[in-house]
């Protein structure tokens, strides 16, 4: 048994040993609830997946899906009627190198299709490899490149200081898993690369496409 004490505005501390039990850390959330006049407590995201899994045990396979797989491809089907929903499309460099320094019919038109139905997001290392770029090619262009992200609505996303090669795919180009890792950590709907090095990945989120993939699946 352990014994709390409680403060003179209503808080109550844990004792350690309750909360490694019941896996909790600092900001977790618990549920009170009563039970024939005694009030227990939960970890509330651990209880959230077990009320989960208990109403939704079997029915998977009434369904109709006989594999975890199957489900997975079926939701890929459904990401595919999203197309009229508000999604966060990151884009590789290259993508921004095309737009930037080649513009085209299509980028423009990708440009479009961005900034009025969809949230860019940009990762740091992709705004650092820019500069760099501009930096060494193009010096007098920096204040303008510098310009256009101040100018461009986009959500700024970091990418880890630390990336563990085990916990992604394994991808040809050792230097591109730094943005593979922000896609998927970050949890972005759709990557849009030139680079077959990303194409050729089996990654179930995000969706990696290039731009003629993009314009046609999700216009």
């Amino acid at each position: 048994m352990e014994v709390a004490k409680i403060s003179s505005k209503g808080q109550i501390t844990i004792p350690i040993s309750v909360r490694n039990k019941l896996q909790l850390k600092a900001g977790d959330k618990i549920v009170i609830f009563e039970e024939n006049g005694r009030f227990y407590f939960e970890n509330s995201a651990m209880l959230a997946f077990k009320r989960a899994e208990e109403a939704f045990a079997g029915e998977a396979e009434k369904a109709g899906f006989r594999t975890e797989e199957e489900m997975q491809e079926y939701m890929k089907e459904i990401r595919k009627e999203v197309r009229g929903i508000r999604l966060r499309v990151m884009l590789d460099t290259n993508i921004f190198i095309s737009m930037i320094f080649f513009p085209s019919n299509q980028t423009r038109e990708l440009a479009e299709k961005l900034t009025e139905r969809h949230q860019i997001i940009v990762c740091d290392y992709v705004v650092e490899e820019l500069r760099l770029v501009t930096d060494r090619k193009f010096p007098a262009k920096r204040k303008f490149l510098d310009c256009f992200f101040r100018e461009l609505p986009f959500e700024l996303v970091y990418t880890p200081k630390t990336i563990s090669m085990e916990d992604f795919p394994d991808i040809r180009d050792t230097k591109d898993l730094p943005i593979l890792a922000t896609a998927i950590l970050e949890n972005v709907d759709v990557f849009i690369t030139g680079d077959k090095d990303f194409l050729v990945l089996d990654v179930d989120t995000p969706d990696i496409v290039t731009i003629t993939d993009f314009l046609k699946e999700y216009s």
